[in-house]
Protein backbone atom coordinates (compact mmCIF):
# COMPACT_ATOMS: atom_id res chain seq x y z
CA UNK A 1 0.00 0.00 0.00
CA UNK A 2 0.88 3.75 -0.30
CA UNK A 3 0.54 7.17 1.31
CA UNK A 4 -1.07 8.37 -1.62
CA UNK A 5 -3.85 6.12 -1.84
CA UNK A 6 -4.29 6.41 1.79
CA UNK A 7 -2.99 3.12 2.81
CA UNK A 8 -5.92 0.92 1.45
CA UNK A 9 -4.67 -2.11 -1.01
CA UNK A 10 -5.83 -2.57 -4.55
CA UNK A 11 -7.65 -5.72 -5.74
CA UNK A 12 -6.21 -4.82 -9.55
CA UNK A 13 -2.65 -5.00 -8.11
CA UNK A 14 -3.50 -8.29 -5.66
CA UNK A 15 -4.98 -10.22 -8.81
CA UNK A 16 -1.60 -9.41 -11.11
CA UNK A 17 -0.06 -11.54 -7.94
CA UNK A 18 -1.96 -14.27 -8.06
CA UNK A 19 -0.72 -17.63 -9.56
CA UNK A 20 -1.35 -21.47 -8.88
CA UNK A 21 0.22 -21.50 -6.07
CA UNK A 22 -1.73 -18.52 -4.26
CA UNK A 23 -4.45 -20.00 -1.51
CA UNK A 24 -5.81 -16.99 0.09
CA UNK A 25 -5.79 -13.30 0.19
CA UNK A 26 -5.13 -11.88 3.22
CA UNK A 27 -6.38 -8.74 4.51
CA UNK A 28 -6.32 -6.36 7.95
CA UNK A 29 -9.15 -3.67 8.32
CA UNK A 30 -9.01 -1.58 10.53
CA UNK A 31 -5.07 -1.84 9.89
CA UNK A 32 -2.48 -2.34 12.09
CA UNK A 33 -0.23 0.03 12.01
CA UNK A 34 -1.60 2.15 9.52
CA UNK A 35 -5.43 2.45 10.95
CA UNK A 36 -6.89 2.36 7.57
CA UNK A 37 -10.33 1.10 7.52
CA UNK A 38 -11.08 -0.57 4.27
CA UNK A 39 -14.36 0.48 2.54
CA UNK A 40 -17.50 -2.22 2.22
CA UNK A 41 -17.30 -1.39 -1.93
CA UNK A 42 -13.31 -2.31 -1.60
CA UNK A 43 -13.49 -5.25 1.38
CA UNK A 44 -16.52 -7.03 -1.65
CA UNK A 45 -14.03 -6.47 -4.28
CA UNK A 46 -11.36 -8.78 -2.94
CA UNK A 47 -14.27 -11.02 -1.75
CA UNK A 48 -15.08 -11.46 -5.63
CA UNK A 49 -11.44 -12.06 -6.43
CA UNK A 50 -10.98 -14.47 -4.48
CA UNK A 51 -14.40 -16.19 -4.73
CA UNK A 52 -13.28 -16.18 -9.13
CA UNK A 53 -9.91 -17.62 -8.34
CA UNK A 54 -11.22 -20.23 -5.96
CA UNK A 55 -9.07 -18.93 -3.09
CA UNK A 56 -9.64 -17.81 0.63
CA UNK A 57 -10.36 -14.35 1.81
CA UNK A 58 -8.87 -13.83 4.98
CA UNK A 59 -10.42 -10.37 6.47
CA UNK A 60 -8.55 -9.79 10.23
CA UNK A 61 -11.41 -7.83 12.09
CA UNK A 62 -9.88 -7.63 15.21
CA UNK A 63 -11.11 -3.54 16.01
CA UNK A 64 -14.08 -4.18 13.91
CA UNK A 65 -15.56 -2.44 16.85
CA UNK A 66 -13.92 0.51 16.89
CA UNK A 67 -15.54 1.12 13.25
CA UNK A 68 -18.10 3.63 14.49
CA UNK A 69 -19.48 5.07 10.52
CA UNK A 70 -21.40 1.47 10.18
CA UNK A 71 -20.95 -2.11 9.54
CA UNK A 72 -17.76 -2.82 8.09
CA UNK A 73 -18.72 -4.83 5.08
CA UNK A 74 -21.69 -6.68 3.97
CA UNK A 75 -20.18 -10.32 3.46
CA UNK A 76 -22.00 -12.23 5.74
CA UNK A 77 -25.70 -10.25 4.88
CA UNK A 78 -25.82 -9.32 1.31
CA UNK A 79 -29.45 -9.10 1.26
CA UNK A 80 -29.29 -6.16 3.34
CA UNK A 81 -28.64 -2.30 2.38
CA UNK A 82 -28.40 -0.42 5.60
CA UNK A 83 -26.84 2.21 3.29
CA UNK A 84 -24.14 -0.08 2.41
CA UNK A 85 -23.40 -0.56 -1.34
CA UNK A 86 -25.71 -2.56 -3.14
CA UNK A 87 -26.12 -6.20 -4.08
CA UNK A 88 -24.05 -5.89 -7.35
CA UNK A 89 -20.77 -5.38 -5.68
CA UNK A 90 -21.08 -9.26 -4.59
CA UNK A 91 -21.92 -12.45 -7.15
CA UNK A 92 -25.58 -12.68 -7.17
CA UNK A 93 -24.90 -16.55 -6.33
CA UNK A 94 -22.51 -15.24 -3.28
CA UNK A 95 -22.51 -17.53 -0.08
CA UNK A 96 -19.73 -16.38 2.54
CA UNK A 97 -19.08 -19.90 3.84
CA UNK A 98 -17.18 -21.28 0.23
CA UNK A 99 -14.83 -18.19 -0.09
CA UNK A 100 -14.67 -15.74 3.31
CA UNK A 101 -12.51 -16.71 6.80
CA UNK A 102 -13.51 -14.30 9.15
CA UNK A 103 -10.91 -13.67 12.41
CA UNK A 104 -11.84 -11.81 15.78
CA UNK A 105 -10.21 -10.91 19.30
CA UNK A 106 -12.25 -9.63 22.24
CA UNK A 107 -8.70 -8.39 23.08
CA UNK A 108 -9.61 -5.17 22.48
CA UNK A 109 -13.13 -4.30 21.97
CA UNK A 110 -13.69 -6.28 25.56
CA UNK A 111 -10.33 -5.08 27.44
CA UNK A 112 -9.37 -8.45 28.06
CA UNK A 113 -5.64 -8.83 25.92
CA UNK A 114 -3.82 -11.19 28.63
CA UNK A 115 -6.76 -13.86 27.76
CA UNK A 116 -5.46 -14.49 24.24
CA UNK A 117 -9.48 -14.97 23.45
CA UNK A 118 -10.97 -14.63 19.59
CA UNK A 119 -12.79 -15.99 17.41
CA UNK A 120 -12.67 -18.04 13.26
CA UNK A 121 -15.71 -17.87 11.46
CA UNK A 122 -15.95 -19.80 8.58
CA UNK A 123 -17.49 -22.78 7.24
CA UNK A 124 -17.50 -25.86 8.79
CA UNK A 125 -15.91 -28.02 6.14
CA UNK A 126 -12.81 -25.87 7.26
CA UNK A 127 -12.73 -26.91 10.93
CA UNK A 128 -10.57 -30.22 10.68
CA UNK A 129 -8.03 -28.48 9.27
CA UNK A 130 -7.67 -25.60 12.17
CA UNK A 131 -7.60 -28.85 14.87
CA UNK A 132 -4.63 -30.04 12.88
CA UNK A 133 -3.06 -26.68 13.02
CA UNK A 134 -3.91 -25.59 16.48
CA UNK A 135 -3.19 -29.06 17.79
CA UNK A 136 0.46 -27.88 17.25
CA UNK A 137 0.49 -24.31 18.44
CA UNK A 138 -1.89 -24.75 21.39
CA UNK A 139 -3.37 -27.14 23.91
CA UNK A 140 -6.65 -26.20 24.22
CA UNK A 141 -8.77 -23.02 24.22
CA UNK A 142 -8.69 -20.57 26.63
CA UNK A 143 -11.63 -22.12 28.85
CA UNK A 144 -11.84 -19.89 32.05
CA UNK A 145 -12.24 -16.56 29.86
CA UNK A 146 -14.80 -18.31 27.36
CA UNK A 147 -16.86 -19.52 30.22
CA UNK A 148 -16.56 -15.64 32.03
CA UNK A 149 -17.05 -13.41 28.84
CA UNK A 150 -20.17 -15.60 27.08
CA UNK A 151 -22.94 -14.64 29.01
CA UNK A 152 -21.67 -10.94 29.14
CA UNK A 153 -21.27 -10.31 25.46
CA UNK A 154 -24.90 -8.81 25.35
CA UNK A 155 -24.75 -6.82 28.74
CA UNK A 156 -21.25 -5.70 27.60
CA UNK A 157 -22.15 -4.06 24.13
CA UNK A 158 -23.32 -0.91 25.35
CA UNK A 159 -19.55 -0.51 27.13
CA UNK A 160 -17.91 -1.59 23.58
CA UNK A 161 -20.23 0.81 21.81
CA UNK A 162 -19.47 3.75 24.35
CA UNK A 163 -15.05 2.73 23.97
CA UNK A 164 -15.72 2.68 20.34
CA UNK A 165 -17.25 6.62 20.53
CA UNK A 166 -14.04 7.54 23.02
CA UNK A 167 -11.85 6.43 20.65
CA UNK A 168 -13.28 7.89 17.62
CA UNK A 169 -13.13 11.11 19.93
CA UNK A 170 -9.68 10.97 20.45
CA UNK A 171 -8.82 10.62 17.00
CA UNK A 172 -10.75 13.70 16.21
CA UNK A 173 -8.90 15.58 18.79
CA UNK A 174 -5.64 14.17 17.32
CA UNK A 175 -6.53 14.93 13.74
CA UNK A 176 -7.32 18.86 14.56
CA UNK A 177 -4.61 19.07 17.08
CA UNK A 178 -1.85 17.66 15.41
CA UNK A 179 0.98 20.56 14.03
CA UNK A 180 0.10 20.64 10.00
CA UNK A 181 3.61 19.74 9.24
CA UNK A 182 2.73 16.26 10.44
CA UNK A 183 0.96 14.50 8.14
CA UNK A 184 -1.73 11.84 8.62
CA UNK A 185 -1.81 9.21 6.00
CA UNK A 186 -4.46 6.77 7.47
CA UNK A 187 -6.31 6.86 10.86
CA UNK A 188 -8.83 3.71 12.37
CA UNK A 189 -8.98 1.23 14.88
CA UNK A 190 -6.36 2.19 17.95
CA UNK A 191 -3.78 3.86 15.40
CA UNK A 192 -2.91 6.74 13.30
CA UNK A 193 -0.57 6.56 10.98
CA UNK A 194 2.29 10.03 10.56
CA UNK A 195 4.48 11.02 8.30
CA UNK A 196 6.90 13.40 10.51
CA UNK A 197 7.91 16.76 9.21
CA UNK A 198 11.61 16.36 9.32
CA UNK A 199 13.52 15.62 5.70
CA UNK A 200 16.22 13.36 5.79
CA UNK A 201 15.53 12.67 9.34
CA UNK A 202 14.77 8.18 10.23
CA UNK A 203 11.62 7.49 11.64
CA UNK A 204 13.70 5.89 14.75
CA UNK A 205 15.49 8.79 15.80
CA UNK A 206 12.31 10.74 15.40
CA UNK A 207 10.61 7.69 18.13
CA UNK A 208 13.88 8.05 20.37
CA UNK A 209 13.55 11.57 20.74
CA UNK A 210 9.72 11.96 21.26
CA UNK A 211 10.36 9.02 23.96
CA UNK A 212 13.07 10.98 25.70
CA UNK A 213 12.40 14.68 24.75
CA UNK A 214 8.61 14.65 24.73
CA UNK A 215 7.48 11.37 27.00
CA UNK A 216 5.44 9.85 23.97
CA UNK A 217 6.07 6.39 22.46
CA UNK A 218 5.60 5.53 19.52
CA UNK A 219 7.00 3.25 16.97
CA UNK A 220 8.46 3.54 13.39
CA UNK A 221 7.15 2.08 10.75
CA UNK A 222 10.08 -0.06 9.82
CA UNK A 223 9.27 -2.01 13.18
CA UNK A 224 6.33 -3.54 11.06
CA UNK A 225 8.36 -4.64 7.81
CA UNK A 226 11.54 -6.13 6.29
CA UNK A 227 14.38 -4.51 6.83
CA UNK A 228 16.01 -2.34 4.29
CA UNK A 229 18.56 -3.18 2.03
CA UNK A 230 20.96 0.09 2.42
CA UNK A 231 19.59 1.31 5.89
CA UNK A 232 22.11 4.37 5.77
CA UNK A 233 19.85 5.85 3.41
CA UNK A 234 16.72 7.71 4.24
CA UNK A 235 13.78 7.05 2.19
CA UNK A 236 10.49 9.19 2.15
CA UNK A 237 8.84 5.28 3.27
CA UNK A 238 10.94 6.08 6.66
CA UNK A 239 9.54 8.87 7.94
CA UNK A 240 6.34 7.07 8.84
CA UNK A 241 5.29 6.75 12.42
CA UNK A 242 2.37 4.96 14.52
CA UNK A 243 0.83 6.47 17.44
CA UNK A 244 -1.81 4.78 19.50
CA UNK A 245 -4.81 7.07 20.77
CA UNK A 246 -6.72 3.76 22.58
CA UNK A 247 -4.60 4.29 26.07
CA UNK A 248 -4.50 7.40 26.71
CA UNK A 249 -7.32 10.19 27.66
CA UNK A 250 -8.54 13.32 25.62
CA UNK A 251 -6.31 15.57 27.66
CA UNK A 252 -3.07 13.57 26.90
CA UNK A 253 -3.77 13.49 23.26
CA UNK A 254 -4.01 17.41 23.84
CA UNK A 255 -1.27 17.96 25.31
CA UNK A 256 1.12 15.45 23.09
CA UNK A 257 0.09 17.23 20.08
CA UNK A 258 1.09 20.65 21.24
CA UNK A 259 4.58 18.76 22.48
CA UNK A 260 4.64 17.82 18.59
CA UNK A 261 4.43 21.13 17.47
CA UNK A 262 7.16 22.40 20.16
CA UNK A 263 9.49 19.47 18.97
CA UNK A 264 9.11 20.06 15.36
CA UNK A 265 9.64 24.20 15.89
CA UNK A 266 12.51 23.33 17.68
CA UNK A 267 14.11 20.59 16.09
CA UNK A 268 13.62 22.43 12.46
CA UNK A 269 14.84 25.95 13.88
CA UNK A 270 17.66 24.66 15.57
CA UNK A 271 19.12 23.29 12.50
CA UNK A 272 17.83 25.73 10.04
CA UNK A 273 19.66 28.89 12.57
CA UNK A 274 22.73 26.78 13.40
CA UNK A 275 22.10 25.42 16.73
CA UNK A 276 22.01 29.10 17.34
CA UNK A 277 19.05 30.55 20.56
CA UNK A 278 16.32 31.16 18.42
CA UNK A 279 15.42 28.00 18.14
CA UNK A 280 14.95 26.81 21.85
CA UNK A 281 13.34 30.24 22.29
CA UNK A 282 10.47 29.27 19.11
CA UNK A 283 9.78 25.91 21.05
CA UNK A 284 9.05 27.36 24.16
CA UNK A 285 7.24 30.07 22.66
CA UNK A 286 4.84 27.50 20.83
CA UNK A 287 3.71 25.63 24.37
CA UNK A 288 1.95 28.81 26.35
CA UNK A 289 -1.54 27.55 25.26
CA UNK A 290 -0.86 24.56 27.48
CA UNK A 291 -1.91 26.63 29.93
CA UNK A 292 -5.07 26.62 29.14
CA UNK A 293 -5.44 23.05 29.67
CA UNK A 294 -4.00 23.42 33.27
CA UNK A 295 -0.73 21.47 32.19
CA UNK A 296 1.92 23.56 33.56
CA UNK A 297 3.65 20.69 35.16
CA UNK A 298 3.75 18.92 31.76
CA UNK A 299 4.75 21.95 30.21
CA UNK A 300 7.51 22.78 32.64
CA UNK A 301 8.63 18.93 32.45
CA UNK A 302 9.35 19.82 28.42
CA UNK A 303 11.18 22.62 29.29
CA UNK A 304 13.38 20.90 31.38
CA UNK A 305 13.94 18.05 28.97
CA UNK A 306 14.48 20.93 26.67
CA UNK A 307 17.07 23.08 28.67
CA UNK A 308 18.97 20.31 29.40
CA UNK A 309 19.84 19.52 25.69
CA UNK A 310 20.30 23.42 25.17
CA UNK A 311 22.80 23.28 28.53
CA UNK A 312 24.52 20.49 26.49
CA UNK A 313 24.74 23.38 23.70
CA UNK A 314 26.05 25.57 25.86
CA UNK A 315 29.30 23.66 26.98
CA UNK A 316 29.98 23.44 23.39
CA UNK A 317 30.91 26.87 23.02
CA UNK A 318 28.25 27.10 19.85
CA UNK A 319 25.26 29.25 20.84
CA UNK A 320 25.25 32.74 20.42
CA UNK A 321 22.59 35.18 20.98
CA UNK A 322 21.17 37.70 18.69
CA UNK A 323 24.20 40.41 19.15
CA UNK A 324 26.53 37.06 18.54
CA UNK A 325 26.79 37.25 22.35
CA UNK A 326 28.23 34.07 23.99
CA UNK A 327 25.67 32.31 25.89
CA UNK A 328 27.26 30.78 28.97
CA UNK A 329 24.46 29.40 31.04
CA UNK A 330 20.43 28.53 31.35
CA UNK A 331 17.99 28.41 33.70
CA UNK A 332 14.57 27.75 34.40
CA UNK A 333 12.42 28.86 36.91
CA UNK A 334 8.84 30.06 38.08
CA UNK A 335 9.51 33.28 36.31
CA UNK A 336 10.52 31.37 32.82
CA UNK A 337 13.53 31.14 31.25
CA UNK A 338 16.63 33.28 32.25
CA UNK A 339 20.05 33.43 30.08
CA UNK A 340 23.56 34.43 31.06
CA UNK A 341 25.45 36.21 27.93
CA UNK A 342 28.95 37.39 27.52
CA UNK A 343 30.03 39.81 24.78
CA UNK A 344 33.49 40.57 23.55
CA UNK A 345 34.24 42.57 25.77
CA UNK A 346 33.63 40.68 28.96
CA UNK A 347 30.49 42.32 29.42
CA UNK A 348 28.04 40.18 31.31
CA UNK A 349 23.93 40.16 31.57
CA UNK A 350 21.18 37.94 32.32
CA UNK A 351 17.89 38.02 30.15
CA UNK A 352 14.56 36.82 30.87
CA UNK A 353 11.98 35.56 27.81
CA UNK A 354 8.99 36.96 27.65
CA UNK A 355 7.08 33.82 26.90
CA UNK A 356 4.00 35.79 25.22
CA UNK A 357 5.79 37.60 22.49
CA UNK A 358 9.26 35.89 22.20
CA UNK A 359 11.12 39.12 23.44
CA UNK A 360 13.80 39.15 25.75
CA UNK A 361 14.27 41.93 28.91
CA UNK A 362 17.78 42.06 30.80
CA UNK A 363 17.46 40.98 34.20
CA UNK A 364 21.40 42.44 35.04
CA UNK A 365 23.51 43.75 33.48
CA UNK A 366 27.61 43.52 34.50
CA UNK A 367 29.97 45.33 32.91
Amino acid sequence: TSAEEGFLPSPERCAALITSKTKAIVLVSPNNPTGAIYPPSLIAAFAKLARKHSVALVLDETYRDFITSGAPHRLFSPGTSNGLPSDRDLPADWDWRTTFIHLFSFSKSYCIPGHRLGLICTSPDIIPSLNKVLDNMQICAPRPPQVALAPLVPTLRPFVQETAAAVAHRHTLFRERLPARWKIGSQGGYYAFVRHPFAGVHANEVCRRLAQEVGVVTLPAGFFGPKAEDDTVVREDDRWIRFSVANVDDRKVELAAYLYNGLALYGSQRVALGRRLSGFVACICALPALSLLSLSGERTGLVYFLLKELKNMIQTGLIRDAHNDLVTDASYDFYGLHLATCSLDQRVKVWQLDESTGSWSPEHDWK
